[in-house]
């Protein structure tokens, strides 16, 4: 049986994920593969993955600084956000043991409009201060939402409790029987 804040704290994570990910497309993957969650799929667990996704995160932190890149709102940009929001969204419901369909839709949903508002703030906000301090700022939200993401509802990576009340209680009796057999 699922625990009650599960589903909750996965779909407010997805949205959360998924708006990271409107605004700096790779970065919801990298924080989930940085996290090292052992509830996702074994190959997001390989050393060499997690330096990929965060090295390609990294490098879209540059790129999006650059006067040539393509608004994110092009058809391949807004199209790899959402794929990639979902996607998130989706693993971090696995990671909560909640269901992945709706997670996945809410991270798609919340990357397309986090796509739009930040294209726009970034656009009006770039006439009065530099674009590209416009943009760190913007990739810090996206870093604190991806990270906050992470740690929603419950104040633990993967939405795990860490309050005493939580872990599992030992009887006495269970303790001294456990270690009468040794």
């Amino acid at each position: 049986m699922r625990e009650p804040l599960r589903i909750p704290s996965a779909l407010l994570g997805s949205a959360l994920l998924g708006a990271a990910s409107g605004l700096r497309a790779q970065i919801g993957l990298a924080i989930l593969a940085a996290r090292q969650d052992r509830s996702l799929p074994p190959f997001l667990q390989q050393p060499w993955t997690r330096r990929l996704l965060v090295a390609g995160a990294a490098g879209e932190l540059v790129i999006d600084k650059l006067p040539s890149t393509p608004s994110r709102l092009v058809p391949p940009g807004i199209a790899s956000r959402l794929a990639l929001g979902a996607l998130a969204a989706s693993l971090l419901a696995r990671t909560r043991r909640a269901p992945w369909p709706p997670a996945a839709v809410i991270g798609a949903s919340s990357a397309a409009v986090a796509a739009k508002l930040g294209h726009d703030a970034r656009a009006r906000l770039a006439r009065t201060a530099p674009d590209p301090a416009v943009a760190v700022i913007e990739d810090a939200l996206a870093l604190g939402l991806a990270a906050l993401a992470t740690f929603t509802l419950t104040g633990a990576p993967g939405g795990r409790s860490t309050s005493p009340a939580a872990r599992p209680v030992r009887s006495r009796r269970a303790k001294v029987s456990s270690s009468s057999t040794a």
